[in-house]
């Protein structure tokens, strides 16, 4: 008996007889798909198994912030991290050494403006209240007059 692509000869093992069975669909576990000839078949790490679970494709996440996961799924990086030029991992790329840089909820580094500095943690711009002669410095700090 031959079975139609993608189905597998389901044997009678009750009676212990090899011959005949019935044709049906496989059902394969989580990211595999199956073959034409009804075998199942691992995706390759960074994809998943199409809606049909015949074809593996590869993991495409919409979201800016979105990683890549191994098993072709996507996760969002945490706050203050994103991804990597490959889309695999979340980075927090180094902001210059600068008291006038501060790192943004999606890991990039943004420039404090005029008259603003980064506060300790370096996530928040903040401008230095400056005591009676003293003078607030374009990069935000107080200077004496």
């Amino acid at each position: 008996m031959k079975c139609q692509d993608y189905e597998y000869i389901e044997k009678n093992l009750a009676l212990n007889v090899c011959q005949g069975g019935q044709c049906r669909p496989r059902v394969c576990p989580y990211r595999n798909i199956v073959t034409r000839f009804g075998e199942c078949q691992p995706c390759p790490k960074w994809s998943r198994p199409d809606e049909q679970k015949r074809v593996c494709v590869p993991a495409y996440c919409p979201e800016v912030n979105q990683i890549k996961t191994e098993d072709g799924a996507c996760t969002t990086c945490p706050i203050y991290y994103r991804p990597n030029n490959e889309r695999t991992q979340c980075i927090q790329p180094a902001c210059p050494d600068d008291m006038n840089y501060v790192r943004m909820e999606n890991g990039a580094c943004k420039k404090c403006q005029m008259y603003y500095r980064a506060d300790p943690s370096k996530y928040n711009c903040v401008q230095d209240q400056c005591g009676p002669r003293q003078f607030l410095s374009a990069k935000g700090v107080c200077s004496a007059c």
